[in-house]
């Protein structure tokens, strides 16, 4: 496995991490001790439950998926820039393919977000 797959994977993973760290908040009606000891969600008063974990995890993959978004972009930019430097095809055409594919990746999400507000305004259920 070359280096960009190896460092794409561990800031992704680093990511998410940082995002189970963050995201438990008393903001979300979830506390941290709420979430890892006894695995329960909700306030004081019980509300939420597994919808309100979809809804902080969702909201929470957009931000993550934004954010690889971003440094794939910058990545496969240097990919070229490099490729061009060096004039070798197979690097330019490596870069190009990673570009194409990071743009297939965020129409995917934005494809997957409009669905959920299709969802939301059919169903009225808030997901948000």
């Amino acid at each position: 496995m070359s280096l960009l797959p190896r460092l794409s994977l561990f800031f992704l993973f680093f990511l998410l991490y940082l995002s189970f760290l963050i995201s438990p908040s008393p903001a979300h009606g979830i506390s941290i001790p709420d979430v890892f000891p006894v695995f329960k969600f909700g306030g004081p008063t019980g509300e939420g439950g597994i919808g309100q974990l979809v809804s902080v995890l969702l909201s929470n993959i957009y931000v993550l998926a934004g954010i690889a978004f971003l440094f794939m972009l910058v990545i496969s930019g240097l990919m070229y820039v490099f490729g061009a430097g060096s004039e070798d095809p197979k690097k330019i055409q490596s870069a190009q393919q990673t570009m194409f594919w990071t743009l297939v990746g965020l129409a995917v999400i934005i494809a997957s977000y409009w669905i959920i507000q299709v969802i939301e305004a059919l169903t009225g259920v808030t997901i948000f």
